[in-house]
């Protein structure tokens, strides 16, 4: 079942909705806690807020001749490990039913817990390969390249 095609998908601790102008402050606040940047097409994204209202997760896809890519997905890190990642990816998947992305290193086990399957970065928009390439922290941050599939999260 997937309630955001009426902008919401509810759960007891938080829910899933479109973004809105009114996230912008929010959104640019989680970016910079994982070293990003915003796009300029922030709002092309879903969000996940607690029951407050406040904003606890974001994901934007970046449609590419690829096929459409996570860029990027973030979670607040009080709200890690609670599901909010996996709802925000397993939404877009229900939509775009395969979904490809360049992980840190350090967050690969997250996207093979999610049936994702490592990829050569031949397979990703060249926009987010040349990111890799010429990004100072690459020896670091160790990215992959994975495509994620719906099948495979329901596998």
């Amino acid at each position: 079942m997937n309630d955001l095609t009426h902008d919401r998908q509810q759960t007891n601790e938080y829910s899933l909705r479109k973004a809105i102008a009114t996230d912008e402050q929010a959104v640019r606040a989680l970016m910079h806690l994982g070293g990003m940047g915003l796009a300029a097409d922030w709002q092309n994204a879903t969000v996940a807020v607690d029951s407050n209202g406040t904003l606890i997760g974001y994901i934007r896809i970046q449609e590419t001749s690829k096929g459409p890519h996570v860029a990027p997905v973030a979670v607040m890190p009080a709200w890690q490990g609670h599901g909010v990642g996996r709802a925000l990816m397993q939404a877009e998947l229900e939509q775009h039913h395969a979904l490809k992305l360049v992980s840190r290193g350090d967050a690969a086990g997250f996207y093979h817990a999610l049936g994702g399957t490592e990829i050569s970065f031949d397979e990703i928009s060249g926009d987010l390969e040349e990111d890799c390439e010429h990004c100072a922290d690459r020896a670091a941050c160790q990215p992959v390249a994975f495509i994620l599939t719906l099948e495979a999260t329901h596998g």
